[in-house]
């Protein structure tokens, strides 16, 4: 039996920012089998832009509901996400024999159950959805390997991440592996090196200045506390990364016009993943730039970087995303003295992620990337930790971060104690990096903490006060919502 529905036709965008429909289309749920539902016969296509079409009017729904409550997740806002998920998945099982549309119609469900925050499922459909795109489909596999090893990573679900690199994916996204693994090695990138051909690419021009990022934060460790010598050691490597990041923001929001040629179906999801890593880029050029102690200069890439992760989301101040940048907002702002701007970037970033630590408060949840119901995995005051929106390592470096803030002002020892606690809590207990078992109580939290991985990595609870050097043992990405490891000297 044949239902049709007659819905409003937006841009095709499964998430924030959607502007107001303007004109109609009849919409069906036919059988795309009823003509052989291949790629080259557009019945699978047709089909497939219509319920893409469809759930995307009942994302604008949704993000008008939001609107009207200051940001807040509504049940109207969940349900019109969910009929949006319950239309997409009905007409999946039609699209079986088209790689294409089926393809595209998986990446807008992963698309609308990270709205709902059930990344699981996300990762699942987008998982499918590289499953079933053609390796030929030059256009459409890299959106769906880049949202397939994203949803895995934010997951929690890092093996999963690493599947989904398969080798026709990496010759199409050179430098989704550094994200899939959760390392950079820094020894692999020379100052004076030329990039190859592979290291033209946009992702793999990212690679490359992350990896000079790198190389600069070890120059500067292998200083010791002296500052003056880690700028001059970081230097070098810093200004060499600072041509292949720009190349790569270039080329990132070239490619991100052209998306509605190159991806008909997913025009704007491809073209906010492309914006996502323009933005990257000027993250990793502000972490080369704070690497060679130049302040001002890190703190104007993370503005651009803000900037460009605001629009990649459609003007949506509250993407998760942004919580990279902010971090590290808050981190130069600590190291040029600016306490309380410090700490506002901090307890931004932690709501934009959502991070809480018990006892304190909620941080919030991220609208319209991680917001709404929360997934099947549990609940309470020692879950509180674990974010939905962004992945588990990053969430730890932001409440670290804030943890070793709130340790150098007077009375706040309480706080520092939980947000070291979380912190803790997401590098061991949710894969993050560190692997092992959670604490039981805040206090054994932060003394494993300084024992392990975290205050090797990131420097000691008290370094904000003197007492001990701050590390930066990771390079932030935006594009892949993780903390990047850099191993460090001893």
């Amino acid at each position: 039996m044949r239902r049709a529905l007659l819905v409003k036709r937006p841009r095709l965008l499964i998430g924030p920012g959607l502007p107001p429909a303007t004109t109609t289309t009849p919409f069906s749920f036919a059988s795309a089998s009823s003509s052989k539902a291949a790629d080259d016969n557009p019945a699978g296509n047709g089909l497939a832009r219509q319920v893409i079409d469809y759930a995307a009017t009942l994302a604008a729904e949704a993000d008008e509901q939001q609107k009207k409550q200051q940001g807040a997740t509504t049940s109207d806002a969940a349900d019109a996400r969910r009929r949006a998920l319950d239309a997409l998945g009905a007409v999946a099982p039609a699209l079986a024999g088209a790689s294409t549309p089926r393809c595209a119609v998986l990446l807008a469900a992963s698309e609308a159950r990270a709205w709902l925050g059930e990344w699981r499922g996300a990762a699942r459909d987008a998982s499918e959805a590289l499953g079933a795109v053609a390796a030929s489909d030059g256009a459409l596999l890299p959106v769906a390997a880049l949202a397939a090893v994203r949803a895995a990573l934010i997951a929690g679900e890092d093996a999963a991440a690493a599947a989904a690199v398969s080798p026709a994916a990496l010759l199409l996204l050179p430098g989704l592996a550094d994200l899939a693994a959760g390392t950079v090695d820094p020894s692999s990138e020379a100052a004076g090196e030329a990039p190859s051909e592979e290291g033209r690419h946009p992702l793999g021009l990212l690679s490359r200045g992350r990896r000079l990022a790198a190389a600069a934060m070890r120059a500067a460790e292998s200083e010791g506390g002296d500052a003056k010598a880690a700028a001059l050691a970081a230097a070098p490597h810093a200004d060499a990364a600072l041509a292949p990041l720009d190349a790569c923001a270039r080329l990132s929001e070239l490619r991100a016009s052209e998306a509605a040629d190159s991806v008909p179906l997913l025009p704007c999801l491809a073209a906010r993943l492309w914006r996502e890593a323009a933005a990257d880029a000027r993250v990793a050029q502000a972490q080369a730039h704070a690497a060679a102690r130049r302040w001002p200069e890190a703190e104007a890439a993370l503005s651009r970087a803000v900037e460009a992760g605001e629009a990649a989301a459609g003007g949506d101040a509250r993407s998760p995303g942004l919580a990279a940048p902010l971090v590290l907002l808050g981190d130069v702002y600590a190291r040029t003295a600016r306490v309380m701007y410090a700490e506002g970037m901090y307890r931004e970033a932690a709501r934009l992620a959502g991070v809480e630590a018990a006892g304190i408060g909620s941080g919030g949840r991220g609208g319209g990337g991680g917001g709404g119901a929360a997934e099947e995995d549990g609940g309470g005051a020692e879950a509180a930790a674990g974010p939905r929106a962004v992945h588990p390592s990053l969430g730890a470096l932001v409440a670290w971060r804030y943890a070793q803030l709130l340790t150098a002002l007077p009375r706040r020892e309480t706080e520092a104690r939980a947000w070291a606690a979380a912190a803790e809590r997401l590098w061991r207990g949710r894969g993050g990096c560190g692997g092992g078992g959670a604490s039981s109580s805040a206090a054994a939290a932060g003394a494993n903490a300084e024992a392990g991985g975290l205050a090797s990595a990131l420097g000691a609870l008290d370094c904000r006060t003197g007492r001990s050097a701050a590390r930066e043992g990771g390079v932030v990405s935006l594009l892949g919502r993780r903390l990047l490891r850099v191993e460090l000297p001893r």
